[in-house]
Protein backbone atom coordinates (compact mmCIF):
# COMPACT_ATOMS: atom_id res chain seq x y z
CA UNK A 1 0.00 0.00 0.00
CA UNK A 2 1.39 3.38 -0.99
CA UNK A 3 1.70 6.09 1.60
CA UNK A 4 0.40 9.49 0.59
CA UNK A 5 3.08 12.15 0.76
CA UNK A 6 2.33 15.71 1.74
CA UNK A 7 3.64 18.40 -0.57
CA UNK A 8 5.33 20.17 2.34
CA UNK A 9 7.19 16.99 3.33
CA UNK A 10 8.36 16.48 -0.26
CA UNK A 11 9.59 20.05 -0.62
CA UNK A 12 11.45 19.90 2.69
CA UNK A 13 13.05 16.60 1.71
CA UNK A 14 14.10 17.93 -1.70
CA UNK A 15 16.06 20.90 -0.30
CA UNK A 16 19.54 21.19 -1.83
CA UNK A 17 21.38 20.51 1.42
CA UNK A 18 19.24 17.44 2.03
CA UNK A 19 20.07 16.06 -1.42
CA UNK A 20 23.82 16.50 -0.96
CA UNK A 21 24.21 19.19 -3.63
CA UNK A 22 26.57 21.46 -1.63
CA UNK A 23 29.10 18.62 -1.53
CA UNK A 24 29.47 19.07 -5.29
CA UNK A 25 30.35 22.76 -5.17
CA UNK A 26 33.58 23.56 -6.96
CA UNK A 27 36.14 25.65 -5.06
CA UNK A 28 36.55 29.09 -6.59
CA UNK A 29 39.81 30.05 -8.20
CA UNK A 30 42.14 32.64 -6.66
CA UNK A 31 41.08 35.03 -9.46
CA UNK A 32 37.39 34.56 -8.59
CA UNK A 33 38.17 35.06 -4.89
CA UNK A 34 39.96 38.35 -5.51
CA UNK A 35 37.14 39.61 -7.74
CA UNK A 36 34.60 38.79 -5.02
CA UNK A 37 36.46 41.03 -2.59
CA UNK A 38 35.53 44.05 -4.69
CA UNK A 39 31.80 43.31 -4.87
CA UNK A 40 29.78 45.47 -2.48
CA UNK A 41 27.32 43.49 -0.36
CA UNK A 42 25.51 44.95 2.64
CA UNK A 43 24.01 41.93 4.34
CA UNK A 44 22.74 43.98 7.29
CA UNK A 45 20.66 46.05 4.85
CA UNK A 46 19.55 42.87 3.05
CA UNK A 47 18.34 41.34 6.32
CA UNK A 48 16.59 44.58 7.30
CA UNK A 49 14.80 44.94 3.94
CA UNK A 50 13.67 41.30 3.98
CA UNK A 51 12.84 41.22 7.71
CA UNK A 52 15.11 38.30 8.53
CA UNK A 53 17.67 37.65 11.26
CA UNK A 54 19.84 35.20 9.34
CA UNK A 55 20.17 33.61 5.93
CA UNK A 56 18.19 30.39 5.50
CA UNK A 57 21.27 28.41 4.58
CA UNK A 58 22.98 29.46 7.81
CA UNK A 59 25.99 30.62 5.81
CA UNK A 60 28.04 33.37 7.44
CA UNK A 61 28.42 36.85 6.05
CA UNK A 62 31.98 36.20 4.85
CA UNK A 63 30.85 33.37 2.55
CA UNK A 64 27.37 34.62 1.55
CA UNK A 65 28.33 36.13 -1.82
CA UNK A 66 30.47 33.17 -2.88
CA UNK A 67 27.67 30.74 -1.97
CA UNK A 68 25.15 32.92 -3.81
CA UNK A 69 27.26 33.00 -6.97
CA UNK A 70 29.01 29.62 -7.05
CA UNK A 71 26.98 27.02 -5.11
CA UNK A 72 24.37 24.71 -6.61
CA UNK A 73 20.79 25.63 -5.79
CA UNK A 74 17.33 24.10 -5.80
CA UNK A 75 14.48 26.47 -6.59
CA UNK A 76 10.80 25.70 -6.08
CA UNK A 77 9.46 26.94 -9.40
CA UNK A 78 5.86 26.06 -8.63
CA UNK A 79 3.46 24.17 -6.40
CA UNK A 80 0.01 22.98 -7.41
CA UNK A 81 -2.57 20.99 -5.51
CA UNK A 82 -6.23 20.98 -4.65
CA UNK A 83 -9.11 22.88 -6.15
CA UNK A 84 -8.22 26.23 -7.76
CA UNK A 85 -11.54 27.19 -9.35
CA UNK A 86 -14.22 29.59 -8.13
CA UNK A 87 -15.87 29.02 -4.80
CA UNK A 88 -14.80 26.66 -2.05
CA UNK A 89 -14.32 22.91 -2.07
CA UNK A 90 -13.53 20.80 0.97
CA UNK A 91 -12.10 17.76 -0.75
CA UNK A 92 -8.63 16.38 -0.26
CA UNK A 93 -6.61 16.64 -3.46
CA UNK A 94 -5.81 13.45 -5.31
CA UNK A 95 -2.43 14.73 -6.38
CA UNK A 96 0.11 17.46 -5.79
CA UNK A 97 2.79 18.74 -8.11
CA UNK A 98 6.04 20.44 -7.21
CA UNK A 99 8.20 21.81 -10.00
CA UNK A 100 11.86 22.25 -9.09
CA UNK A 101 14.80 23.64 -10.96
CA UNK A 102 18.44 23.28 -10.04
CA UNK A 103 21.39 25.55 -10.72
CA UNK A 104 24.23 23.26 -11.62
CA UNK A 105 27.92 23.80 -11.07
CA UNK A 106 30.68 22.21 -13.18
CA UNK A 107 30.80 19.01 -11.09
CA UNK A 108 27.06 18.36 -11.50
CA UNK A 109 25.17 17.10 -14.51
CA UNK A 110 21.39 16.97 -14.96
CA UNK A 111 21.57 13.18 -14.81
CA UNK A 112 23.53 13.21 -11.54
CA UNK A 113 21.10 15.66 -9.91
CA UNK A 114 18.17 13.51 -11.05
CA UNK A 115 19.83 10.45 -9.52
CA UNK A 116 20.74 12.28 -6.27
CA UNK A 117 17.16 13.52 -5.87
CA UNK A 118 15.63 10.10 -6.55
CA UNK A 119 18.01 8.29 -4.18
CA UNK A 120 17.50 10.90 -1.47
CA UNK A 121 13.71 10.69 -1.66
CA UNK A 122 13.69 6.87 -1.74
CA UNK A 123 16.01 6.70 1.28
CA UNK A 124 13.44 8.73 3.24
CA UNK A 125 10.46 6.63 2.25
CA UNK A 126 9.17 8.87 -0.54
CA UNK A 127 8.85 6.06 -3.06
CA UNK A 128 5.29 7.07 -3.96
CA UNK A 129 6.52 10.17 -5.81
CA UNK A 130 6.89 10.28 -9.57
CA UNK A 131 9.98 12.26 -10.54
CA UNK A 132 10.27 13.44 -14.15
CA UNK A 133 13.17 15.40 -15.56
CA UNK A 134 11.61 17.92 -17.94
CA UNK A 135 14.84 19.38 -19.31
CA UNK A 136 18.51 19.55 -18.47
CA UNK A 137 21.59 21.40 -19.64
CA UNK A 138 25.15 20.71 -18.62
CA UNK A 139 26.72 23.65 -16.77
CA UNK A 140 29.22 25.88 -18.51
CA UNK A 141 31.18 28.19 -16.23
CA UNK A 142 31.37 31.80 -17.36
CA UNK A 143 34.68 33.62 -17.58
CA UNK A 144 35.34 36.54 -15.30
CA UNK A 145 35.48 39.75 -17.22
CA UNK A 146 33.27 38.40 -19.98
CA UNK A 147 30.81 40.89 -21.43
CA UNK A 148 28.09 38.22 -21.50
Amino acid sequence: MMRKTTLAAFVAAAAPAACGLPGHAVPRSPEQGSQLEGVPLDLDAFRRVHGIDRLVSGVGDADALAVHLFAPTCNIAGLRSGYGGPGAKTVLPAEAVAKLDFRLVPSLTPELVDDLLRRHLRARGFDDIEVRMLAGEHPVPGRLGSRV
